[in-house]
């Protein structure tokens, strides 16, 4: 049954197929024959093949693909130990890295952590309101953005690029259409939401930061690991662009020459971060600043501690040397200056005697008390010693031209200065009386010639009035008194001085009259000359001080005087060809008795006095100049001569 069935089949097999079915029978076994063949010499084959070209290796790449992605899904395990020791190095490797790296950075802050830049980069977090562990990483982050694009949204089309000289990029168009492809693509597949768009795309240390606008798409490859102000900075570069090229972006038509002008937005998202760029930061300017306002007010607060004490220095020696004044305390409370003094009946007020005093920073409460120092029992309630009370007795006595200091060493009172002979015999006297068991010292004591008489001074003064008289224009004359001796200088006519040698022919006086610096002038008058003489006049003259005091002691008459000729001098100046202008230099002096800065107020104000008093008897203030020169080092016997004020004049062409 079987083989009559096969029989059928073969027969019904020739019939369809025919001769076709034995060839085709014949290539079946051939072809295993080929196989082995094939078998035999594929090595050499491929071998030989290689070396014209890679087209097996591109044939065979997808084949080989395949196999290995099966091979490791059928066991995952095996190829882990395969490429464990490949594997194991390199993470290895990438994590040594990136430890040296974290090393670095965590060096770099705790550098920074106790210098002016922690404390700036404190200021700075503070002023952004983050933690100052955020912004030290984001000082620190190490980043460099290599290349910006910028897309348009709808088309897709590249509108414009930028990239970093020295980095290696990609080619923008190519770039561009494939990240339109990739945002399309999972904009269509994972999102639910219409406006979500892929805000990034990461490969390695590579990040691909996307910024989506209504009309276009900006995006940056950034190396590294960007801070906050990569993102700001892509943000508002995105916004700028829609805001400047609306217009052009609503109506675009394919053309990107349009957009050119978008490079300067695009190249602002150009940033890097380096430690270089760290280490070479801007001088804290901020900083500084606020430095600088505490230093100042610093210094503000130790010159008005300074100009305190001068303060309080000047005004305990101002009462310190007023006659029939006694200083029982004194000290600074604050800015206030407080002291308690004892005066006699008819003694100055205070308030009189700190009128001249300009304070800058001081108040000053003055107790003071009227006591009859000759009234027993009027001191002892006051716990004054003794040196007090000698010194006040000493002070309140002194006269004209007197100056004195005094202090206790031991059991001696020492005294120095310029004291005339009744003067040093009073505080002898008076020491003697009040413990004749002290010493007393008078080493450093000058003593000073006798004052004149009431007589002699009117005689001295009678003299200057009428030989004054005689003078007349374009004369001067000038009269120094020593002793018993007048000597006369300056320039007279020979009329003048035939005058001058009649009246002293006819009086007979106490003073020898010496005339040898008085010369004579030509009748004919010559105003250079005279302006000359008079101008040489006017430097001679000196007003002398009391100690403590603004105001000459010179006669007024002399003041006037002096004002008279400096006048005279101004009109001289006038009528020459070509004309004079004569300035008056005012210098005042003073000795080194006292504070440095009260012996300045005083010099400066001995020659303000000098110039408000010229002022007001009509000289322009512009021919005068006030100097001041005070502290001058000197003896005892020349203080007092010190203490003056002195003219210089000098000519200026109109």
């Amino acid at each position: 049954m079987i083989n009559r069935d096969n029989t059928k089949i073969e027969e019904l097999r020739s019939l369809v197929l025919g001769e076709q079915y034995e060839s085709a029978l014949n290539d079946y076994i051939d072809n295993n024959d080929e196989t082995s063949r094939v078998a035999d010499v594929i090595v050499e084959a491929i071998n030989q093949r290689n070396q014209k070209d890679n087209k097996v290796t591109e044939e065979l790449s997808p084949i080989i693909d395949s196999a290995i992605e099966v091979s490791i899904n059928k066991n995952t395990q095996r190829f882990a130990d395969i490429l464990y020791p490949v594997i194991g190095a390199a993470v290895r490797k990438s994590v040594s890295a990136t430890f040296n790296q974290l090393v670095n950075s965590l060096n770099q802050v705790l550098t920074q952590n106790f210098s002016l830049k922690s404390i700036k980069w404190r200021y700075q977090a503070w002023r952004q309101g983050i933690s100052y562990a955020q912004f030290l990483l984001m000082k620190t982050s190490v980043f460099q953005v290599e290349q910006v694009l910028l897309i348009h949204r709808e088309t897709g089309l590249l509108l414009n690029s930028v990239a970093n000289e020295g980095t290696e990029t990609s080619d923008p168009e190519l770039v561009s259409s494939m990240l339109t492809a990739i945002t399309d693509f999972v904009s269509d597949s994972f999102s639910s939401d219409s406006n979500d768009t892929l805000e990034g795309v990461r490969l390695g240390d590579l990040l691909l930061k996307i910024e989506v606008a209504p009309h276009v798409i900006l995006a940056a490859a950034v190396r590294g690991i960007p801070n906050q102000l990569v993102d700001t900075t892509i943000s508002k570069t995105v916004e700028k662009i829609e805001q400047d090229f609306s217009d052009k972006l609503v109506h675009f038509s394919g053309d990107n020459e349009e957009f050119a002008s978008s490079a300067p937005l695009l190249e602002s998202c150009l940033l890097k971060n380096t430690l270089e760029d760290n280490a070479k930061e801007r001088f804290p300017w901020r900083l500084f600043a606020v430095l600088l306002v505490f230093i100042v007010v610093g210094l503000y607060k130790l010159f008005v501690h300074i100009n305190v004490s001068n303060e309080h220095e000047i005004t305990r020696q101002v009462f310190e040397y007023e006659p029939n004044y006694l200083i029982v305390e004194s000290i600074i409370q604050d800015e206030n200056i407080a002291l308690s003094v004892l005066r006699k009946p008819g003694s100055r007020a205070p308030s009189d005697i700190l009128e001249n005093i300009n304070y800058l920073h001081t108040t000053q409460a003055i107790d003071d008390k009227v006591v009859d120092f000759s009234e027993s029992g009027e001191l002892p309630q006051y716990n004054l010693t003794i040196i007090d009370v000698v010194r006040h007795n000493l002070i309140s006595s002194l006269s004209e031209g007197e100056s004195a200091r005094i202090w206790l060493s031991d059991r001696t009172v020492n005294v120095s200065g310029e004291l005339k002979p009744n003067t040093l015999e009073q505080l002898k006297r008076y020491i003697t009386k009040i413990d004749d068991s002290l010493a007393l010292s008078v080493q450093g004591v000058t003593l000073l010639p006798p004052e004149p008489t009431a007589s002699e001074q009117m005689e001295r003064e009678f003299l200057r009035q009428q030989l004054t008289s005689l003078i007349g224009d374009g004369e001067a004359i000038a009269f120094a008194f020593e002793q018993d001796k007048v000597s006369l200088s300056g320039e007279v006519y020979p009329e003048t001085l035939d005058s001058i040698r009649r009246y002293l022919s006819r009086k007979e006086l106490s003073l020898d009259v010496e005339m040898a610096a008085l010369t004579t002038l030509t009748k004919s008058p010559d105003f250079q000359k005279q302006y000359d003489q008079l101008s040489l006049l006017l430097n001679q003259v000196r007003f002398q001080y009391e100690l403590n005091v603004v105001t000459p002691k010179n006669d007024k008459s002399e003041m006037a005087r002096f004002v008279s000729q400096a006048k005279s001098l101004i009109q001289l100046g006038e009528t020459l060809n070509p004309p004079l202008t004569p300035i008056f230099i005012v210098t005042g002096y003073s000795d080194d008795i006292g504070s440095k800065e009260r012996n300045i107020q005083l010099s400066k104000q001995r020659a303000s006095n000098v110039k408000q008093i010229m002022v007001n008897n009509g000289i322009n203030e512009n021919h005068i100049i006030t100097l001041n020169i005070s502290n001058i080092e000197s003896t005892e016997s020349i203080s007092s001569a010190l203490r003056r004020v002195t003219i210089d004049v000098i000519n200026k062409d109109l």
